[in-house]
C-alpha cells in the first residue's frame, strides 16, 4: 500500500495486463500512488501516452520501457539528500 508503484506500472505494462487503474488488486493502491507511479516513469521515458478518447489515459512500453522492464530494479530517482 505505501510501496512505489513505478516498478508495478513497468512489469503489468511489459507483460500487458491492461490498465493499472482497471486490475483486480486484492487492496487497491491509492490513487495518488498509481498517480506518482506513472509520473516517475513518464520521467525517466519509459513510458508514453497512448492516443485513445478514453476517461482514463492509457500509457505504452517506449523502447526505454521495455529495455528497463527486463531487469528486476525498481525504477525510481536517487534521493541526495
Amino acid at each position: 500500500m505505501r510501496s512505489n508503484l513505478a516498478g508495478v506500472i513497468l512489469r503489468m505494462l511489459s507483460l500487458n495486463l491492461g490498465s493499472v487503474h482497471n486490475f483486480p488488486f486484492i487492496d487497491s493502491p491509492h490513487p495518488k500512488s498509481i498517480r506518482d507511479g506513472i509520473e516517475i516513469l513518464r520521467d525517466l521515458g519509459a513510458i508514453e501516452k497512448k492516443q485513445c478518447a478514453g476517461e482514463i489515459d492509457e500509457y505504452t512500453l517506449t523502447a526505454i520501457g521495455r529495455t528497463m522492464a527486463q531487469f528486476l530494479l525498481i525504477p525510481d530517482f536517487p534521493n541526495f539528500n
